[in-house]
Order: C-alpha cells, then sequence, then structure tokens
C-alpha cells in the first residue's frame, strides 16, 4: 500500500537545475532497521531494506519524486541498485550502510564479482540521495580473496550514463575501489554521465581514489573531504577516446594525507581516431577552484599525456594551495602546447618534496611520446615558496637533455627561497618558442594577507 504524505521537495541551484517548483504529492516509502520487507513501507509499518523499497518505488515523475525515508540506525547490505528514476533518498542521521561481509555464512559472497559496488546506478535519471552524514562502508582487506582479478572496481558508488543526480551528505569507507566512481557504460560507452552534483562528501581510507571520473558532461563536485586514500584524491581519466570530460567544476576540496596524488588529469585516450570515420575527441573544460591539496605522497597536481591529436579546450586552477609533498608541486608530463590551454591563477605552492627529480613545477616530455612542441601553459600571480637548493619551475625528460624546445609559457609566478640565489628557473637548455614568463623574488601581494612563509 502506498502512503500518499504532502511532502515538499527544496530545490537545489546547482550548474545545472533539478527542481520541482511548488511543493506536490509525493509517494513515501519507510525503511527501519526493526522493519520487515513483507510490510507496505508505510511509517507504521516500513521495510526493513533499502533496496526494496527502491524496488518498490514506481519511478514518480520528473516533477514528483517517490521518497524513500530511511530511519536512523545501521544496515548491512549487499549492493543496492537503482532500478527506478525520480527518486529521492533521505537518510536521518545517524544511519550507517555496511556492506555484508563475504564471509557471512547465510548470504555469503555478495561482493565476490569484480562489478558489485555498493550503490549502482546505471542509466538512470533524477535521483537524489541527501545524507546527513551517512556512513557507506565497504570491506576492502575481504575483496581479493574470491577473485582472479581483484581490479579495484568495487566502489563505494557506480555512477553510470546517469542524468541529473545529486549525491550529498555522506561519509564513504573503506570500499574495494575508488569512492564514487562516475562513466558511461556499454554496451557502447557513448553516453556520458550528464548533470551530476556531488556536495559535501567525505571520502577516506579506500581502496583506490576518491572520486575517479571517466566521462561526464556537466559534474559539480563541491566541498568535498578526501583523507588518507591510497592513489588519487580525484582523478580524472577517460576509458574510450570517444569519451567527454566537459563542463567540469571542482571547487571547496580538501585532499590530505592521501600516499599518491592530490589530482590528475590524465588524457591519453582521448585523441583522433581515423580507423573509423574522421573523429576528434570532444575539447575538454575544467575549472579547479579554491582547493587546498595537504601533504600528498606524490604529486600535488598531475596533468598528463594531452596529444596533438588529442583534446582542445581548457584546464584552469584558481586558488589552489599544494602544501606538501613526497614529489613535485605539479607537473604537465607529456603535454601538446597545440591542446588544451592550461592556467594557474592565484595558486600557492609550498613544502615541496623532493623526490627523485627534486623539482617543484616540473614541464617534462619524452623523446618518444610524439610531441614536437611540448608546453602550453600560463602562470597568473601565483607563489612557490622552498628552502631547498633548487629552482621554482624547470623541465625535465627529453626537454632536459636537449631534444626537444620549449613552447607558449606565459605569465608571472613569485618566488620566496632564501636559500636559493642564481636563477629562479632553468630551463635546461631547451629552445624557447614563445616563453615569456616572468619570475620575481619575493611574495605576490595576493600571498602577503593570508599566507605566512
Amino acid at each position: 500500500m502506498k502512503v500518499l504524505v504532502h511532502i515538499s521537495i527544496i530545490t537545489i541551484v546547482i550548474g545545472f537545475l533539478i527542481s520541482t517548483g511548488e511543493p506536490t504529492w509525493a509517494v513515501v516509502y519507510y525503511v527501519d532497521p526493526e522493519g520487515n520487507d513483507k510490510n507496505d513501507g508505510s511509517l507504521k509499518l516500513p521495510f526493513a531494506t533499502i533496496q526494496k523499497a527502491i524496488d518498490e518505488a514506481d519511478g514518480g515523475k520528473p516533477d514528483n519524486y517517490d521518497i524513500v525515508h530511511v530511519s536512523r540506525g545501521t544496515y548491512i547490505t549487499g549492493p543496492v541498485v537503482f532500478n527506478n528514476d525520480n527518486l529521492k533518498i533521505v537518510f536521518e542521521k545517524d544511519v550507517s550502510i555496511l556492506a555484508i561481509s563475504n564471509s557471512n555464512i547465510i548470504e555469503p559472497r555478495q561482493f565476490s564479482s569484480y562489478s558489485d559496488r555498493l550503490f549502482v546506478l546505471k542509466r538512470r535519471s533524477n535521483i537524489i540521495v541527501d545524507g546527513d552524514n551517512t556512513v557507506l562502508q565497504m570491506n576492502k582487506h575481504e575483496y581479493g580473496k574470491y577473485l582472479v582479478d581483484n581490479n579495484g572496481q568495487k566502489h563505494g558508488i557506480g555512477i553510470f550514463s546517469c542524468n541529473n543526480i545529486i549525491i550529498q551528505g555522506l561519509i564513504i569507507k573503506n570500499t574495494g575501489g575508488d569512492g564514487i566512481f562516475i562513466g558511461s557504460s556499454g554496451p557502447d560507452y557513448l553516453t556520458p554521465s550528464r548533470n551530476i552534483f556531488i556536495k559535501d562528501i567525505i571520502c577516506t581510507n579506500v581502496m583506490r581514489n576518491g572520486i575517479q571520473v571517466a566521462s561526464a558532461d556537466g559534474l559539480t563536485i563541491d566541498g568535498c573531504r578526501f583523507l588518507n586514500n591510497p592513489h588519487i584524491g580525484i582523478s580524472f581519466e577517460p576509458d574510450k577516446n570517444f569519451q567527454q570530460l566537459t563542463g567540469i567544476n571542482v571547487r571547496y576540496i580538501t585532499i590530505k594525507d592521501g600516499r599518491g596524488s592530490g589530482l590528475a588529469v590524465a588524457l591519453r585516450r582521448l585523441k583522433a581516431d581515423f580507423t573509423k570515420p574522421k573523429f576528434y575527441p570532444y575539447d575538454v573544460d575544467f575549472v579547479f577552484e579554491n582547493i587546498n591539496i595537504i601533504n600528498c605522497g606524490s604529486i600535488g597536481i598531475s596533468i598528463t599525456r594531452i596529444f596533438e591529436d588529442g583534446p582542445g579546450g581548457y584546464i584552469k586552477f584558481k586558488n589552489v594551495t599544494v602544501d606538501g609533498t613526497g614529489s613535485l608541486g605539479a607537473s604537465i608530463y607529456k603535454k601538446s602546447s597545440q591542446k588544451a590551454d592550461i592556467s594557474f591563477e592565484n595558486c600557492i605552492w609550498r613544502n615541496i618534496g623532493s623526490g627523485s627529480r627534486n623539482i617543484i613545477i616540473g614541464i617534462a616530455s619524452s623523446s618518444d611520446d610524439g610531441i614536437s612542441c611540448p608546453g602550453g601553459v600560463k602562470f597568473i600571480n601565483c607563489q612557490v615558496f622552498d628552502n631547498k637548493n633548487r629552482p621554482a619551475i624547470s623541465t625535465y625528460g627529453a626537454i632536459e637533455k636537449g631534444g626537444k624546445a620549449l613552447y607558449e609559457v606565459h605569465g608571472n609566478l613569485y618566488f620566496e627561497n632564501n636559500k636559493y640565489k642564481t636563477y629562479l628557473y632553468d630551463w635546461k637548455g631547451a629552445k624557447l618558442h614563445n616563453v615569456d614568463l616572468t619570475l620575481h623574488s619575493g611574495i605576490a601581494d595576493f600571498c602577503k594577507e593570508k599566507v605566512e612563509p
């Protein structure tokens, strides 16, 4: 039996719009740890599982979502599959969703397949998951036991070729893959996930990356924290050359104590393909703004493999601080100056580790990468603080060895370092083409008010 309740769905204004307008009537299903899936899902007779409530929802309408109301308590579950559109799940405070153990003798090995994610959304539209510090926790230490190839696909949340999705207010822990994966779904993988909004999420101690994005057209990641993860805080890496990374906005983010890189944009698979009808990859557009990357074990910001048959567009970083790394503060590696423009504005690097290359900001190439003109970077009032004997920015790889020139590096960069008295930069003998980066010794005005050296 369906229970009708007068509910106002909150309008959430984001880069895209999911809005129900005026208050509407919606069907509400209740879930409670003391419920029973043989009940009718009413307030007095709630279901016991979230999956039962999702299955009972009839899909609603785009302006009239069904509601699943989850009462406080602990829910032990197998994969939760979203089978309907036009659905809002509301979690009360103090809710924990725990993946069932593979050692459970009653329901064994519910997470034994490589694709068993805790929450799964495939080709769904108009879904809101509204948490209140709701915990999603998996058992990553178990997931290698029952698989021939444990490839890290047991994500906390998997979003594949979906449209108009809001995920907010969750704490995602101990996943067997990424905290959240956003991409496209077979058989052709042509449809990206569109209009995705991720807000106020904490990803901690996951198996792989905090968030991995393979294909998205319209994605906002806002106010999230990525803590103590082994690989990358947020990684953008397509699987196919025809996938999209467009309308990407990442803002007000903290990435801390990870053992890999902070932010990574790896676009090696986005390239032209002339074995089929003439195809060029979609241009990319990224804006990363107001981000703190603290104590990451590898590279603070990694941008790799944007080839000469790769995407145009732009990748912008504004008000991003990298404070503490095991290796480079920023690496622009195998990037053609003719393709996607990269800019850094009011960005700060400090406490950058020596690593194997002893470089703070590096522009690099290799002798066999097919890039004849590496470069294409602009710095606008950026700041480096350092206390080691090295320049603020330099080249490495084939550029360093004199095998290639450097192209299109512009702007101004400030360098505060009492131990380095010679060159503020070191192009290591590379031939320069339209390189007019100006480096200043000292502290930029935008840093003097908010950053101590």
